[in-house]
């Protein structure tokens, strides 16, 4: 076939058939006007169904409410020129003109133009009835609707997404824009495992689902769906490489935060245990050092957060240390002091059918030590000697006497000092013990 029409013999003479059918076509209606050819046929008629009708009007200040969108054509012609009209399809229109109208409700005639001459044009209906109102202009959000939100990657989950601008500008009759029910757009998230942008198309619905016939503006959004896969926390470890002087001692080496959250395929996350961070060199180390680290996302990984960390390192000098050590005994010795006090024994817990007798003076010295200010301000009322009768048993008796007994000396005063009693016990009558009873 390609051949033959390359042939330029051929194509002249397929040229000249063509010629040939459309002189027919075009005289047709001639010829039969001539005697004992075909009979003749004057006027022949075509309708076109559901023409699409156009409209003027000042779009910028009213909106149509109400008008019909199409119309029937009834053509009627000569055969020829009704042929000619389907084998050329001319640019034609039908229209009405609403240019010098208000708002209400109008009845105009249809239209018609740059139909071929001798056809005759008639329209079904020959006029329209159309309703026009003030354009009025209302902001609405744009909702961002998911398809295909069961087909994501197992672990991955979508974010809150972002619309730019979040609010786009409707225009239409004030009686129609009540009855829009939302704006959307629509992003295919199936088999998504990166955050989306996209570019995508406002559409109006009406209270029924409908789509609705607005001007919008503008008439796209720009959208962001983050995607984020799936992620689990795992502790940091910080590497060392090299090894402190010997005269330095690694007090304290702490990571904050202490762990991190890696992302990526659930199969690759799994693996992790831990990540690694670092290393720090301790060789040369002579102090305590806190330093920023990155995180380096471990193979297969998709990302890490945080990026960064801190890593503290505190070390000290052993000699330094235990000069400081000495300092701070001998610090501490110096501002150390002790008082010596003489006070009476007193004597707890002792039932009133017995009488407890001390062999000894019953006044004692009691020597206290502690922080030289503070020991400046204790009074002998602060402090007291005392002994405890329940603490008398079995084997504080002296054995062949049972009513004489060696007793600990025991001392009652403010926290933070050092006591200490002279003499440290005493001997005790005791006459008409309990015992005996």
């Amino acid at each position: 076939m390609d051949k033959l029409f390359n042939n330029r013999w051929f194509l002249r003479f397929f040229s000249l058939v063509i010629a040939t059918m459309l002189f027919l076509m075009v005289n047709m209606d001639d010829m039969g006007n001539q005697p004992g050819v075909f009979p003749v046929t004057n006027s022949e008629q075509l309708t076109l169904e559901d023409v699409e009708l156009e409209v003027y009007y000042d779009d910028e200040q009213y909106a149509i409410v109400e008008m019909e969108d199409t119309i029937d054509i009834q053509l009627s012609g000569t055969q020829s020129a009704l042929n000619l009209f389907q084998v050329t399809s001319p640019n034609y229109e039908v229209y009405v003109d609403l240019e010098d109208l208000g708002p209400g409700v109008h009845n105009v005639n249809v239209e018609q133009r740059d139909f071929p001459a001798g056809i005759n044009v008639t329209t079904e209906p020959e006029s329209v009835q159309v309703t026009l109102e003030e354009r009025e202009m209302t902001t609405l959000p744009v909702d961002i609707e998911f398809m295909n939100e069961n087909e994501l990657p197992e672990g991955y989950t979508l974010g809150e997404p972002e619309v730019t601008p979040e609010e786009v500008e409707v225009q239409g009759a004030a009686s129609q824009l009540q009855d829009i029910d939302s704006l959307q757009a629509y992003i295919d998230v199936g088999g998504a495992e990166e955050t989306i942008y996209e570019t995508v198309e406002v559409t109006v619905y009406g209270p029924y689902g409908e789509v609705l016939d607005f001007a919008v503006d503008p008439t796209t959004v720009d959208v962001v769906v983050p995607i984020t896969p799936p992620s689990a926390e795992v502790p940091l470890e910080v590497e060392t490489e090299g090894t402190l002087d010997e005269d330095m001692e690694l007090v304290d080496f702490s990571v904050e935060p202490e762990s991190a959250t890696i992302y990526g395929d659930l199969d690759v996350i799994n693996d992790f245990s831990a990540v690694e961070v670092g290393p720090v060199d301790l060789s040369g180390m002579t102090e305590s050092e806190t330093m920023e680290l990155d995180i380096d996302v471990p193979d297969g990984v998709r990302h890490v957060q945080p990026e960064t960390v801190t890593v503290q390192v505190i070390v000290d000098d052993d000699d330094e240390e235990e000069t400081e050590e000495q300092d701070s005994e001998e610090q501490d010795t110096e501002e150390q002091d002790t008082q010596t006090m003489d006070l009476p024994l007193q004597m707890d817990n002792v039932p009133e059918e017995v009488e407890v007798t001390v062999t000894d003076e019953e006044s004692l010295n009691v020597t206290v030590e502690g922080d030289e200010d503070e020991l400046d301000d204790l009074i002998e009322d602060d402090v007291r000697l005392y002994i405890d009768y329940d603490e008398l048993d079995d084997e504080n008796m002296d054995e062949g006497d049972e009513a004489s007994h060696d007793m600990q000396v025991e001392v009652e005063g403010p926290n933070g000092f050092m006591y200490e009693p002279d003499p440290e016990s005493v001997e005790v009558e005791i006459t008409n013990p309990e015992d005996s009873e």
